[in-house]
């Protein structure tokens, strides 16, 4: 017999936007006499994946950030740039110092059960959503799901897909050759194989650092290609020996899907499966905190949740996925046009769509203008 139990909210997947909602609620005294409960298959007791985020204000998880730097560099064939971040920082956070962070929290709040068991099916009810388990079900008055069950964005036809795809090595070098002051945010001076590919490098010590070797594109490598390039990179820079820390790997779908549009009144769909990838960049945390505390706003307002909607930033991601689409290897040189002809300052407001005064028009139009005028004609015309 199927035990039923009853939660004001559920959030199915712990992960970051999964946590990161838990965490907002749990710091809000306003739900203190709310039945929470979280679920996830995992126990999170490994270093899975490496987070990083820019930020000009304290976090709510300042606590769980490893590294932050207040230099960003930028290479390709066409540039090398290095900028200093302020008032941003970018920060780093490893997601065993999140998970652990989280997780401390919320063992501490007597109205937030935290499960382990594996999400098998949801269901919109009358008056609340279902959630079915391996071992059990519950009812919740509203429902934030995480696990990515819908894979129709994968075959569609009209919002085309390009992976963010990597391999990342931690690495401990036998001598000095990182600069620990300064992130590499893009390093396209690789071989590019017709692809758009790039190295991103986040040094903290002298001899230490997280590469990761990553790709926007449809189809991903053999793991041995991941691997060679990041050796190849690190023999590029004289380093010969060396030991491999951690490793991690990850595949973020960048689509202009409207996942969003399966909500339902007692079901938000939240982190990538609910949309919340930036579709040009892959970037996710830091809307991921965005979000999660509009929704607490929202459910404190008793206002309808509204986590996305279509914008003219989600038209100007759009545009670029359909150049990506159609010729992979434009990304280094697109990239590179954006990072020349503006601030970094201006580049991170543009992609946290916060551009103020058309300042997003100028960094659109910073890149290559007549790829990106054939994209929207083509859009308009319905020739993508």
């Amino acid at each position: 017999m199927v035990t039923q139990t009853t939660y004001d909210y559920i959030i199915t997947g712990g992960g970051a936007a999964g946590l990161l909602l838990a965490l907002r609620l749990s710091q809000d005294t306003y739900f203190d006499d709310k039945q929470v409960l979280v679920i996830d298959a995992s126990s999170k007791d490994q270093n899975d994946r490496t987070w990083c985020f820019w930020s000009k204000e304290d976090t709510i998880i300042d606590d769980a950030i490893s590294y932050r730097w207040e230099n960003v560099l930028f290479k390709s064939p066409w540039l090398t740039k290095s900028e200093q971040t302020q008032p941003y920082t970018y920060n780093k956070v490893r997601s065993i110092d999140f998970y652990n962070h989280v997780h401390d929290i919320l063992s501490t709040k007597r109205n937030i059960t935290q499960l382990r068991d594996r999400v098998v099916d949801i269901q919109e009810g009358d008056g609340y959503a279902s959630v079915k388990t391996a071992t059990s079900t519950y009812t919740g008055k509203q429902v934030f799901n995480s696990i990515l069950f819908d894979q129709r964005y994968k075959n569609n036809t009209k919002y085309p897909l390009i992976n963010q795809h990597f391999v990342g090595w931690t690495v401990k070098t036998n001598k000095d050759v990182f600069d620990p002051s300064q992130a590499t945010f893009m390093d396209f001076d690789i071989p590019q194989k017709g692809n758009t590919r790039f190295m991103y490098l986040l040094p903290t010590a002298k001899n230490e650092a997280l590469l990761e070797y990553t790709l926007f594109s449809k189809d991903l490598l053999e793991r041995e290609a991941y691997t060679h390039g990041i050796k190849e990179y690190l023999d590029g820079l004289g380093v010969k020996k060396f030991d491999v820390i951690e490793e991690e790997s990850g595949c973020i779908p960048m689509t202009c899907y409207p996942f969003w549009t399966n909500n339902s009144t007692h079901i938000n769909l939240i982190g990538i499966a609910g949309g919340w990838a930036k579709a040009s960049t892959g970037y996710t945390f830091r809307n991921a905190m965005i979000k999660t505390k509009d929704i607490v706003n929202q459910l404190k307002s008793g206002t309808a949740i509204k986590t996305k909607s279509k914008t003219r930033f989600w038209l100007y991601d759009l545009l670029l996925l359909d150049i990506l689409n159609t010729n992979n290897a434009i990304g280094s040189k697109l990239f590179s046009d954006m990072f020349q002809n503006n601030r970094l300052q201006e580049i991170f407001a543009f992609l946290d769509e916060d551009a103020q005064n058309l300042g997003d028009l100028k960094t659109i139009w910073s890149m290559p203008k007549g790829v990106f005028i054939k994209a929207l004609f083509n859009r308009i015309t319905g020739r993508f």
